[in-house]
């Protein structure tokens, strides 16, 4: 659904966080999602994405850690440090889908 724009992403997202709210990548997944949108009403979505990841990061392995780092980047408003971090990710997970549609925006 994210990389085909088809359907909707967070509706499914959402499911799966309602089965499993500590799923971090999910809340990750969510919340990058969100920041692809580049819209200001999305803001909110984004601060409780990064709420709900402060509270699991103790409970992340060090890709979830990574994205969160990114996450934090962008909200400073550190765009090219967010891409560098999603940078550092795809050297260590070059598969990562969502890191590498996340920093392909321009």
């Amino acid at each position: 659904q994210f990389q085909c724009y088809r359907g909707n992403a967070v509706a499914t997202i959402d499911a799966a966080l309602a089965a499993d709210p500590e799923f971090a990548l999910g809340h990750i997944f969510r919340t990058e999602l969100h920041i692809t949108m580049w819209e200001r009403s999305v803001l909110p979505e984004i601060e409780a994405g990064l709420a709900a990841l402060g509270k699991l990061a103790n409970k992340c392995n060090e890709r979830e850690r990574a994205h969160i780092a990114a996450i934090r980047e962008w909200q400073a408003g550190d765009w090219e440090g967010f891409r560098a971090r999603l940078d550092l990710v795809l050297a260590e997970h070059p598969r990562d889908a969502l890191a590498l549609a996340t920093r392909a925006l321009e």
